[in-house]
């Protein structure tokens, strides 16, 4: 074993594993950034339309009962259904957007807080030990690294990666295992900013 880190993760590794996700995503122009902006407004716009509608229905669905006249039926149902296509649209919109939501959801969502990693570093692959859980990778799955002041980030896939803190390096050090880890998947190392 060349390297060993032993973690728990804490609540800035997650926030920095999101700016990673996010660094790695292709630059935007700057009217793909107005364009984004605008669909998460008009998407968060659908969605509070959604919630009027949804909270003035009981009261239309009332009248509606006073009165026994088709077209109010009609007009509740058309309500209904405008609620929900805003709905759909809004969420779709939102989702769309690739605006950063917030860094600290993925926090709050985070299962395994307190958990003990251990990560072993070897010539030809790597070991993450988890409590009752170890597994093996090989070098050729990492897609991208990306480092920033605390930690290194080893990519996997697109959306997931093997947070590295530095500050919890047991055997060797981080500018060796920075040459290390560059060296054997053959990725250049990113800074991020």
């Amino acid at each position: 074993m060349l390297y060993k880190i032993c973690t728990v993760y804490q609540k800035a590794d997650l926030q920095g594993l999101s700016k990673a996700y996010y660094y790695t995503k292709r630059p935007l122009r700057m009217m793909q950034k107005i364009l984004n902006g605008l669909n998460f407004g008009v998407g968060l716009l659908l969605l509070v339309m959604f919630l009027m509608l949804l909270a003035g229905i009981p009261g239309i669905v009332r009248m509606a009962m006073r009165y026994e006249d088709k077209s109010v039926f009609s007009f509740v149902m058309t309500s209904v259904a405008m609620a929900f296509a805003f709905l759909a649209f809004g969420l779709r919109m939102v989702l769309k957007s690739n605006v950063p939501i917030g860094t600290k959801t993925a926090w709050r969502f985070y299962k395994q807080k307190g958990e003990s990693l251990r990560f072993s570093f070897d010539t030809d692959h790597f070991v993450l030990e988890r409590p009752n859980v170890r597994s093996e990778y090989e070098y050729g799955l990492i897609l991208r690294i990306l480092e920033d002041e605390a930690r290194f980030y080893l990519f996997d896939t697109v959306q997931t990666a093997f947070i590295l803190p530095k500050r919890d390096f047991e055997q060797g050090t981080v500018d060796d295992f920075r040459d290390f880890i560059g060296r054997t998947t053959g990725k250049p190392i990113e800074y991020m900013k």
